[in-house]
């Protein structure tokens, strides 16, 4: 049978309410329909945020509210990058607000793994913007979460958090849902008696809230409390009251947890007739509700029943419909419960292969989620908590005390002083002479002593220091091989110029390049490749390794591959070579990338770019430059949450038209009078000023610029810019 406990408090209001209602009265559906008519109406602005999050927040209709919460999310996004502080401030809370509820909306539908992500990641912008209530709204959800998976630490890390927010704020209602949840996973833990002060301290709150969601689920999980203590009637009393309450502000899943538990005392009262038709209307209400948990709960107990009264084939009915939904959802108790009837439903059946592999396999789910470990650790937290709590309000008590019995003493002690002044002067004087010469002499030696231990830790540490800076040197030599010299030999490539200006020793950008020919034909290719990888120096290094390796791989074959096709097969690379799945903590290794692709004889041109861009410089039959600026496609060569196909742009180029590549370095440094970032807008009109002159000298105006531009300051990140003339 599956524990009974009504687990509700997940919380999917756009600004962290509370549970919202499976029905919806006349007047709510009036206000939700009058929002999407305004919405049509309104900005493209904060107020249109405001509305979409009004109608998330209200509407209980599944097919509905995910709808606009989408929109929500896509709004705030534009909004997040708006210089105007309150808009962008407003933006990130919205889309914050989007992620909890399309976290909710992934765990209603039993995909544990994806709402924690969206839950992070809604804490993650909470602790940003110092929102302490979304904090602990997002904390309390992720706790249900690690609860559902067994992980019964992680759970009561997140929600004493969360409680500890609620109660730094005095949010009553935070402060009452939090208790809640502690109740349950301690009921579970075993520690009945702390499960119940938490509830009885849930409920109180609740009654001077008149928040009548909070007490029915309050009350639903008292009443089971009192049953494990071996009080029946008590436990009756405390269910049919929650029932009354759920059944009149229309809690349809509360009042299916509620019939479920009712039926759970008379099944442990003996009285089965009257536990199976509780059960039944529980799982009745529940299979017409979105909450499955609690239909796998009810499945599992109505399919219990039927095995007590030898009913093989309904049992076998509601116990594959329990196990099939557990094991979807992966909620470890459900399914261990699940599990355990099915072991009942073989053996009755005489098929004890099949009943011995699920006995096994509720054991090992039961291991899992209840070990000796974990309630050790459980009561270690509590107590912990507790003493923190009474230590604060201790401390504030004996302070004033204190400062009394200081006082106090400080009377007598000066009353004391006067009348010994005299008398202990020459006394103290000798004293302090004595004790300071042994100080000094003492002082001195130790102190030559330590200064010889200095001086030897600084030899070890001098050379070590040589060992590493002589080991990064070597790799600085194993990278520059890899590169392309500048001056490359070849008849057939363009006027061009390489400025690589590594910020460390060894550098986190690199350039590639190739000459390929077409088979069968005579058309000679260029590829060219700027990239920029995630940090600089060393960790950089290493992947600027990986980029080229690849590079040579992909390239390795006769095919011509166009620009996007090489950035996508550099991407599958990245993400499966560095175990890339964009699970939390997970690393977000990859790189920034521009790649063109020159026919040397045509001079057609191919470009892909990820995260950066192409500047083109056309000369017009004026004599005049043309500016043009091509954006590469807003994804890296790695792993992120949205994959997209990367785009593939060509062009027909003339004699005189100029190419340029670059990565962050030279845009991103800090300089001038006001010590401020060169900016891309700045390093545009130099090359502008530059473009008639020969591409050695753009090279050469370039370094002297930068170096100007620094005056002595350190350089921020790696540097590589690359021009063709064509």
């Amino acid at each position: 049978m599956t524990s009974p406990f009504n687990v509700r408090f997940v919380f999917k209001a756009a600004l962290f309410l509370s549970v919202l209602l499976s029905s919806i009265d006349l007047s709510a559906q009036k206000e939700i329909d009058s929002l999407i008519h305004l919405l049509q109406s309104a900005k493209k602005d904060t107020f249109q945020l405001s509305i979409l999050n009004q109608i998330a927040e209200k509407s209980t209709d599944d097919n509905l509210w995910p709808i606009y919460n989408k929109k929500m999310e896509q709004l705030a996004l534009e909004l997040m990058n708006s210089k105007n502080a309150k808009i962008s401030r407003k933006a990130k809370m919205h889309f914050a607000n989007s992620q909890i509820n399309t976290g909710y909306l992934h765990n209603m539908n039993g995909v544990l793994d994806s709402s924690v992500v969206y839950y992070q990641r809604a804490l993650d912008i909470m602790q940003e913007l110092g929102d302490k209530i979304g904090m602990a709204a997002a904390l309390n959800n992720i706790g249900y979460v690690f609860k559902s998976q067994g992980d019964i630490l992680s759970a009561l890390d997140c929600y004493h958090r969360s409680l500890k927010l609620y109660e730094s704020m005095k949010d009553q209602k935070g402060i009452a849902n939090s208790l809640n949840n502690l109740a349950i996973i301690y009921s579970r833990q075993g520690d009945t008696k702390t499960a119940i002060n938490y509830n009885l301290r849930s409920i109180e709150i609740a009654k001077k809230l008149k928040d009548s969601l909070s007490l029915g689920i309050s009350m639903n999980n008292l009443a089971l409390l009192y049953h494990k203590r071996n009080k029946p009637e008590e436990a009756l009393k405390n269910l049919r009251e929650a029932l009354v309450i759920q059944e009149k502000i229309g809690d349809l899943e509360g009042v299916a947890n509620s019939y479920n538990n009712i039926g759970y005392v008379y099944e442990e009262s003996n009285d089965i007739d009257k536990a199976l038709e509780n059960y039944l209307l529980a799982y009745r209400m529940s299979k017409n509700g979105s909450d499955k948990p609690v239909l796998v709960s009810t499945a599992i107990n109505v399919g219990t029943l039927y095995l007590k009264k030898k009913n093989t084939t309904e049992a076998v009915k509601y116990a594959q419909e329990a196990f099939q939904l557990a094991k979807e959802i992966e909620y470890v108790n459900e399914l261990a419960d699940a599990a355990d009837l099915m072991s009942q439903v073989y053996k009755l059946k005489n098929d004890y292969k099949n009943a011995l592999e699920m006995h096994e396999y509720y054991i090992k789910l039961k291991d899992s989620a209840l070990n000796e470990s974990t309630r050790k650790a459980a009561l270690q937290m509590k107590y912990q908590y507790a003493y923190e709590k009474k230590l604060v309000a201790d401390s504030i008590k004996n302070n004033e005390a204190q400062k009394v019995k200081d006082a106090q003493i400080a009377a007598q002690e000066s009353a004391l002083k006067q009348e010994k002044t005299l008398k202990y002067v020459l006394f103290f004087g000798l004293a302090l002479f004595i004790a300071i010469s042994i100080y000094a002499y003492y002082r001195y030696r130790d102190t030559q002593r330590k200064n010889t231990i200095i001086a030897r830790q600084k030899e070890i540490v001098d050379e070590k220091q040589k060992e590493i800076i002589d080991s990064i040197t070597y790799a600085k030599r194993i990278q520059l091989a890899l590169l392309k010299e500048e001056a490359h030999v070849s008849k057939h490539l363009p006027e061009h110029f390489v400025l690589f200006q590594p910020k460390d020793i060894v550098s986190g950008d690199f350039y590639w390049s190739l000459e390929k020919t077409e088979a069968n034909t005579s058309n000679r290719y260029w590829y060219l490749t700027v990239a920029d990888c995630t940090g600089h120096g060393v960790p950089g290094a290493f992947l600027t390794m990986l980029g080229t390796s690849f590079l040579n791989e992909i390239n390795a074959t006769p095919d011509l591959l166009s620009p996007n096709e090489i950035l996508e097969q550099l991407r599958i690379r990245f993400i499966r070579d560095l175990n890339q799945s964009g699970r939390i903590g997970e690393n977000k290794d990859g790189m920034d990338m521009s790649i063109f692709r020159l026919n040397l004889s045509t001079y057609e041109l191919e470009w892909g770019g990820a995260n950066h861009p192409l500047w083109l410089f056309k000369k017009n039959a004026d004599q005049s430059i043309e500016f043009i600026e091509v954006k590469g496609d807003k994804s890296p060569i790695g792993y992120s949450d949205r994959i997209e196909p990367f785009s593939n742009f060509k062009f027909k180029l003339d004699k005189g038209d100029q190419l340029f590549l670059f990565t962050d370095g030279y845009a991103d440094q800090f300089g001038g009078e006001k010590k401020k970032k060169f900016k891309r807008s700045q390093l545009k009109d130099l090359l502008l000023s530059i473009a008639e002159k020969p591409s050695l000298q753009q090279k050469q105006h370039l370094e002297k610029a930068f170096y100007d531009w620094k005056a002595g300051m350190e350089q921020v990140d790696d540097v590589c810019v690359i021009g063709i003339r064509i």
